[in-house]
């Protein structure tokens, strides 16, 4: 009886530290499932930041164009280099933190060899041409008056053609960057549950099953020990034929079923 109990001690301690493990393993991925969450949302939240002003760039770039035609076709020319300078500087910055990354803006920059392509090379050149429209709006705000009809030509080609087909194209991409990260967290969160639920089963087969099975050996160890006691009672321990208390218990019932 001794090794027995120490054995189911042993088996109990087993199955406990095997339960903690399978308990802390659950713990953790429900934390990284929170933690994927929360990192989900934030960067959505970036993500149409991102597209959002890159969509507003697409806009004032035309009011750059805009406003850089007025100045020859104006006689309010203060009004005009006013919001010509406000468009131009919210353009500037706007594009300095899409390309470099802008943390109170909420922009995490070039964030890809794909996007990296679109502003720096052909046939976008986005950064390039970005540049070119902003040194237009500066020489107008320099001198104070219209460009030469051939600047202003080139200048307002380049916002409505090559320029505006740069940043369609980045916004483009950034969506389907953003499509993807989520489609990628997404399934990372379906494995890390496929995961939960496997170690829930394993932990019910590995821990419960065996745990119950020794429950039941431990059971009947107990009813066939007692048999054995109740055997050794009413027997001998030499010859194993029955002796006088298994005779007199006989011999009770016997006289009470002739009684009956």
């Amino acid at each position: 009886m001794g090794q027995h109990r120490k054995a189911l001690k042993r088996n109990l301690t087993g199955f406990v530290a095997a339960y903690v493990l399978a308990l802390s393993l659950i713990a953790v991925m429900t934390g990284a499932s929170h933690w994927i969450a929360a990192t989900v949302t934030a960067s959505q939240v970036d993500a149409a930041n991102e597209i959002d002003i890159s969509g507003g760039q697409r806009m004032l770039s035309q009011r750059i164009a805009l406003l850089l035609t007025e100045l020859a076709d104006t006689e309010d020319r203060q009004t005009t280099l006013a919001d010509l300078r406000t468009a131009r500087d919210q353009f500037r910055a706007a594009h300095l933190g899409l390309i470099n990354g802008d943390p109170v803006m909420r922009l995490n920059g070039v964030s890809s060899k794909e996007l990296g392509a679109i502003y720096f090379y052909e046939p976008h050149l986005v950064n390039q041409r970005a540049e070119a429209l902003i040194f237009a709006a500066d020489r107008a705000l320099l001198s104070g008056a219209p460009l030469p009809a051939e600047i202003l030509a080139e200048a307002t080609l380049l916002a409505k053609g090559p320029l505006l087909t740069g940043l369609d194209a980045v916004v483009k991409r950034q969506e389907l960057e953003a499509r993807q990260g989520l489609e990628f967290i997404q399934n990372v969160d379906l494995w890390l549950l496929i995961a939960t639920i496997i170690i829930l089963l394993g932990e019910g087969f590995l821990i419960f099953c065996p745990l119950s099975n020794q429950v039941m050996r431990s059971a009947n160890e107990v009813l066939k020990s007692n048999e054995d006691l109740q055997h050794s009672l009413r027997h001998d321990q030499l010859t194993g034929l029955p002796n006088h208390r298994y005779m007199r218990e006989f011999l009770d019932m016997s006289l009470s079923q002739a009684n009956r």
